[in-house]
């Protein structure tokens, strides 16, 4: 680089480091707190559609401007490289972001076809900052064990407001922090009931419903639990995992539940075949406390495995009727789909009547996407996901397939929440908190802590 160059630059690289590592940072650890502008709500039927709501987050704000540095980082990183390094050839990274920008562009003229284009603009802005975000934390400044860190830090806060919620039978609302209030005695809120349990308020934490926030617990402990191999372990490692474990076990999300066990019997297992006989505590140790919470609440816990409740039977008879209409709508807009964030649009039409807090979104998150995205925009996000895994699979690190199954520990844990939920689609907190984990995962399989995208003769 020239004198003149660096003469000319508002910032110095090293500040541009520094600014864009702290934004990121902070994204990681406001993206639980849903403070939002509601800046138009619908009525269907005479109660409030929640998802033809039209808002926007606190945490975008922080997130659009970690992009603005970004992209100023990115593009001074690639243009003070050796010159041979900027001819332009294909590489399984190209591949990859290349196949990303083709979605992009999808995503950006989907609203074309929908029937709401301000809630197909919504989601199409959702899924381009899930980019942004996969682009922050696999192409970034932040280490693996940075990310890992701050990812974590961010669900300390939401888990001692689950313990707190639970304890208090009562979840209180604050405008600033973007939470709403609930009551085990009100109708809507999410609970667990039975004729020997009475009724039990599940843990919110900072989301808009107990499902939510235990995927999110379940993705940031598979984080944790992967980049504890690399972190000097104390006591406050053992204080976090335990903390995500009580959350995740008081949000009464079977879905959860699934996931967070998966994730620490698959860690058990990786330690074990890795001979990293020192991580194996941390994934012990929430085993028995969960099992020690489900024989305190055996009869809670009984009434959600075995659905025996009124409200239990309703809530998988809604499961199932849903499944039979997402297959309406994929069979009626094969192709395109009905457009972003459009399903319960279309549900309107096809089940007329209803109240507006009846139109879900399929709990099946692939489902969804084949709905909304169609074929075309399916096709194109499996393959792009395609080019990251075999990207992710020829970058791998470790002996063998040691390398691989560590990798798994974050991605299989993901499985149940979207084979039995939607929100990790449906939500722009689900879409980001996927991206996240996805994307540590990608990071953690470089061999070099420079991703190879950028030149490495910098």
């Amino acid at each position: 680089m020239t004198s003149s160059r660096m003469r000319h630059r508002f910032l110095s690289d090293s500040a541009l480091t520094w600014l864009l590592s702290w934004a990121t940072k902070l994204f990681l650890f406001v993206l639980p707190w849903h403070t939002v502008w509601i800046y138009k709500e619908r009525l269907v039927g005479g109660s409030k559609w929640q998802y033809g709501t039209l808002q926007y987050y606190a945490s975008e704000a922080v997130l659009w401007a970690a992009a603005g540095l970004f992209m100023i980082w990115f593009w001074r990183r690639y243009r003070d490289g050796d010159k041979n390094t900027k001819r332009f050839s294909w590489s399984r990274d190209r591949v990859w972001l290349g196949l990303c920008l083709v979605f992009a562009l999808y995503a950006v003229i989907s609203p074309c076809w929908a029937a709401d284009s301000d809630l197909a603009r919504q989601q199409a802005l959702h899924l381009l900052e899930a980019l942004v975000v996969g682009w922050l934390i696999a192409l970034g400044p932040l280490s693996w064990a940075q990310t890992a860190f701050w990812f974590a830090a961010g669900a300390v806060g939401p888990g001692l407001l689950a313990l707190g919620q639970f304890g208090a039978q009562a979840a209180p609302g604050s405008v600033w922090l973007g939470l709403s209030p609930h009551m085990a005695a009100e109708p809507g809120a999410s609970i667990v009931a039975g004729e020997t349990t009475g009724r039990w308020l599940r843990a919110y934490g900072s989301f808009s419903h107990p499902n939510s926030f235990s995927g999110y617990l379940v993705l940031v402990t598979s984080v944790f639990l992967r980049a504890s191999l690399r972190l000097k372990r104390s006591y406050w490692s053992y204080a976090f995992v335990l903390l995500t474990t009580a959350a995740v076990f008081f949000t009464f999300s079977r879905s959860g539940w699934l996931g967070f066990l998966l994730s620490l019997i698959l860690f058990a297992v990786y330690c074990r075949r890795a001979r990293l006989w020192a991580g194996l505590p941390l994934a012990v140790a929430p085993l028995i406390l969960f099992c020690l919470l489900a024989l305190i609440y055996a009869p809670a816990v009984s009434t959600r495995l075995t659905a025996t409740s009124a409200a239990e039977e309703r809530s998988l008879t809604e499961r199932a009727d849903g499944y039979m209409s997402a297959f309406q709508v994929v069979r009626r807009h094969p192709w395109l789909g009905v457009g972003p964030g459009n399903y319960t649009v279309f549900l309107q039409s096809l089940e007329p009547g209803m109240a507006g807090f009846a139109y879900q979104p399929v709990h099946l998150a692939p489902l969804l996407a084949l709905a909304e995205l169609g074929g075309v925009g399916t096709a194109i996000g499996l393959s792009m996901l395609g080019a990251g895994g075999w990207f992710l699979y020829r970058e791998k690190k470790g002996p063998g397939m040691l390398g691989v199954e560590g990798l798994l520990v974050i991605i299989l844990p993901t499985l149940p929440l979207i084979l039995l939920d939607h929100y990790l689609f449906s939500s722009y907190s689900g879409l980001l908190m996927l991206t996240v984990a996805g994307s540590a995962a990608v990071r953690l399989s470089f061999s070099t802590d420079r991703p190879p995208v950028i030149p490495t003769t910098c």
